[in-house]
């Protein structure tokens, strides 16, 4: 009851709704160095509150703090264990460092917790990429796909794995796809001017 939960919040250190929201709301404005600030306080005042360890965790992540973005979403992980949120951030930083296994284990982890999320699935067929473990990577990108054929985030990852693996002109026809369905984001235009040079067009 809502008793309960005010006294539950007052016990365990857990910032107002109002603070994170106004948190989310900056955050989601690009405002991160305010975002940083405010945040770096309030976890002090607020310490078990897993949104601002996780915003923590973000920024961290972003300014290329790996050490504090792994302690910011290991927090977020002690504090909701049943939230795959932070298992999949977490997944994401120790991927960047190439610290695979563990990786993998959050972003399966993730995955159990929330079936319908594609971003920790993404993750982890990348993961297989990167373990060169190219026949179960195949396999959750052709799953992933045929669930969602016009997701062109989902589409551009599955051609980065096609390119790794030199099958260029299967690459090219779902870089090609991805930039039809994405309305033409840079980024993916990018990645297809460098797979055209790759074979040669």
């Amino acid at each position: 009851n809502l008793y309960t939960s005010m006294l539950e919040k007052i016990l365990k250190k857990i910032a107002p709704k109002a603070l994170v929201d106004a948190l989310i709301f900056l955050y989601q404005k690009g405002k991160f160095e305010d975002v940083l600030s405010r945040s770096s306080l309030l976890v002090q005042q607020y310490p078990d509150t897993p949104v601002l360890h996780n915003i923590l965790g973000e920024i961290s992540f972003e300014k290329g703090n790996t050490d504090q973005a792994i302690q910011h979403f290991r927090k977020v992980i002690n504090l909701k264990p049943c939230h795959p949120h932070g298992y999949n951030s977490l997944g994401v930083v120790l991927s960047n460092m190439q610290i695979y296994d563990e990786a993998k284990f959050n972003f399966k982890k993730a995955i159990e917790l929330d079936q319908k999320d594609f971003a920790p699935k993404i993750n982890l067929a990348n993961t297989y990429m990167y373990l060169n473990d190219f026949q179960n990577a195949e396999k959750i990108f052709s799953k992933l796909l045929s669930e969602k054929p016009n997701e062109f985030l989902l589409i551009a990852n599955y051609a980065n794995f096609k390119k790794k693996i030199k099958q260029f002109k299967d690459a090219v026809k779902l870089y090609e796809d991805a930039v039809k369905k994405s309305n033409s984001q840079l980024f993916i235009m990018n990645d297809l001017a460098r797979i055209y040079l790759n074979i040669g067009d």
